[in-house]
């Protein structure tokens, strides 16, 4: 085998290499986005629920139902409960549409 085909190879080696190195970062890339995507309505309804806890800890109702910590727990917990689920959901159609429209107009109409 001659030094000009070692060095042929070589640079088809490297090339090939060069290639699989940008194809996994743009797929690493691609799986973060994604794993935040997924993970943005939990934060959503993980921040309600906090925040309702607090908000009812600071000004409890008159409707408690049972004394103690527990009860007091129990009816925060369920009194933000369906509004931290409505907006987790609005979120995540208002990042769809978004999605959507950034595709639409980036002219790719995919996110491949």
């Amino acid at each position: 085998m001659s030094l000009r085909r070692r060095r042929q190879d070589l640079a088809a080696a490297q090339a090939a290499h060069r290639a699989q190195v940008v194809a996994t970062t743009a797929a690493g890339r691609r799986l973060r986005a994604e794993i935040e995507n997924g993970l943005t309505p939990g934060r959503v309804l993980g921040a309600g629920l906090l925040g309702g806890l607090l908000a009812g800890w600071a000004a409890p109702s008159a409707k408690a139902s049972s004394p103690g910590l527990p009860g007091r727990l129990l009816r925060l917990l369920l009194d933000g409960a369906f509004d931290n689920l409505r907006a987790a959901i609005a979120a995540g159609a208002a990042m769809a549409q978004a999605e959507d429209e950034t595709a639409r107009t980036s002219g790719r109409g995919d996110d491949a």
